[in-house]
């Protein structure tokens, strides 16, 4: 469906997320400004990300089919993914080809990761100060990311100062990813309802 053209964003310091759409497989991906450590992670059919660990700074990176406010990679056509790293909260990012509602989703304390659609309808869902409370994002039309609290669906989810405690991110029925980092070693943290079957950043 695409090719990986090395769009990366930086979560925080040393640390780059790679977002690239493949055909069915997964594989390495992002080569630019560093070593690929290769994690990916199924989003969905054809639609892989792959977390990569890179040199030492942060910056604006641009993507294929569209251009880059910020740190910005585009997921598919007219949707876009922007990682950006706060000071204490929550506030809203993107600005091209669209509005960002502030859609955010807190990794652990102080980090969040705001998704902003394009061209279809999404609703604001902010969380502060790490507090999970069940906040969803659109990441395509009718497709949401729930993070947090599903009522009897969800289990634990976030984390603080670089504890795992569990993050959960329901894609949609069936379909889990889980990002989380640890203090020294990478472990299993993405789960599909409710079992560990690989993928972390480290």
């Amino acid at each position: 469906m695409g090719q990986c053209v090395g769009q990366c964003v930086c979560l925080w310091v040393n640390v780059w997320v790679s977002v690239c759409v493949y055909g069915s497989m997964c594989g390495s991906v992002c080569v630019s400004m560093g070593q690929c450590v290769g994690q990916c992670v199924c989003l969905w059919v054809n639609v892989w990300v792959s977390v990569c660990v890179y040199g030492s700074m942060c910056g604006s990176v641009c993507v294929s089919m569209g251009q880059c406010v910020g740190q910005c990679v585009c997921l598919w056509v007219n949707v876009w993914v922007s990682v950006c790293v706060y000071g204490s909260m929550c506030g809203s990012v993107c600005v091209s080809m669209g509005q960002c509602v502030g859609q955010c989703v807190c990794l652990w304390v102080n980090v969040w990761v705001s998704v902003c659609v394009y061209g279809s309808m999404c609703g604001s869902v902010c969380v502060s100060m790490g507090q999970c409370v069940g906040q969803c994002v659109c990441l395509w039309v009718n497709v949401w990311v729930s993070v947090c609290v599903y009522g009897s669906m969800c289990g634990s989810v976030c984390v603080s100062m670089g504890q795992c405690v569990g993050q959960c991110v329901c894609l949609w029925v069936n379909v889990w990813v889980s990002v989380c980092v640890y203090g020294s070693m990478c472990g299993s943290v993405c789960v599909s309802m409710g079992q560990c079957v690989g993928q972390c950043v480290c």
